[in-house]
């Protein structure tokens, strides 16, 4: 299973996309269904909910990182005492050229992983378990609307893991949904001064390509590709303003795609940027120093 990833709070800041105007007509009726990927949880088995949002022709709500404009789709779980939601797994999104510019998201229709770690034990076994969901997004076209939608999810507990459901394995292993970056092999991702790269095999596909998903305040630029005979070479530059961090640790982070169509390979990457003391204390003292 790919990386774990989430969050249903919008925190705007300096380098927040911008949120494009709501219109007053009626919306676009954008569906959640959400649908447990086995019948029971257990201890040792994650339990995967399967939210898949329905979309109006025309229309596209946003991944993650929405990009120049929009609001990221988001999943909040209410769960039984002792079960932990991790962070939403989204699938590879579409790139859109917005009137602000470069979107990403997803058209038609989309199914995001929602994993959720079970407690040791259940005091009693076969019994239902209760897992209200709360879907938030925002559809756009040449205009938008925010959305939202609630439903339960029940499953029981069960004393042993049990299988998949049968629709559940195509979705569990949906081309879409990316994987970690060291599945690509000889592939390797690191920090070099102010640029991301990542370094590989040479590939066949003519459309390498970066979607950027940084932490708060980090700033990724359009990555700069070059392909050599036995190696491809894929430097992604950055900046990082500690004032907008949020207090968490700055990460260059994202998806390195292959070919046009998002139901083609993504590789997750997700690389911590180390800060130097000394520099910081070099910096610290220059403001000190001035009048």
């Amino acid at each position: 299973m790919s990386a774990l990833m989430s969050g249903i709070l919008i925190v705007f800041s300096q380098s927040a996309p911008a949120l494009p105007p709501a219109s007053p007509e009626d919306p676009p009726k954008v569906t959640m269904t959400v649908r447990p990927c086995t019948e029971s949880v257990s201890h040792g088995q994650w339990l995967i909910l399967a939210c898949t949002f329905t979309i109006p022709e025309g229309w596209h709500i946003y991944w993650k990182n929405p990009g120049a404009s929009g609001v990221p789709t988001t999943i909040d779980v209410k769960t039984p005492i002792g079960f932990q939601v991790q962070p939403t797994i989204y699938p590879r999104p579409s790139v859109f050229q917005d009137s602000g510019g470069v979107t990403y998201g997803y058209e038609n229709e989309i199914t995001m992983l929602q994993p959720i770690l079970p407690p040791v034990s259940w005091p009693v076994d076969g019994a239902e378990l209760a897992f209200e969901v709360t879907g938030t997004w925002l559809v756009c076209r040449e205009k938008c609307f925010i959305g939202s939608e609630e439903t339960t999810s029940h499953v029981s507990w069960s004393s042993r893991p049990r299988e998949p459901e049968p629709w559940a394995k195509a979705v569990l292993n949906n081309p879409r949904l990316p994987r970690p970056l060291n599945m690509r092999p000889q592939t390797t991702a690191e920090i070099r001064g102010n640029r991301l790269v990542i370094q590989g095999p040479v590939s066949k596909s003519n459309a390498i390509g970066f979607l950027p998903d940084p932490t708060p305040g980090v700033s990724m630029e359009p990555p700069v590709i070059e392909t050599t005979e036995d190696a491809l070479i894929v430097e992604i530059p950055f900046t990082v303003r500690s004032g907008d961090t949020l207090g968490q640790k700055p990460f260059a982070r994202g998806l390195l795609t292959f070919g046009e169509k998002a139901t083609m390979s993504a590789y997750e990457v997700s690389i911590p940027i180390e800060r130097n003391p000394k520099e910081s204390k070099s910096k610290r003292e220059q403001r000190e120093q001035q009048p």
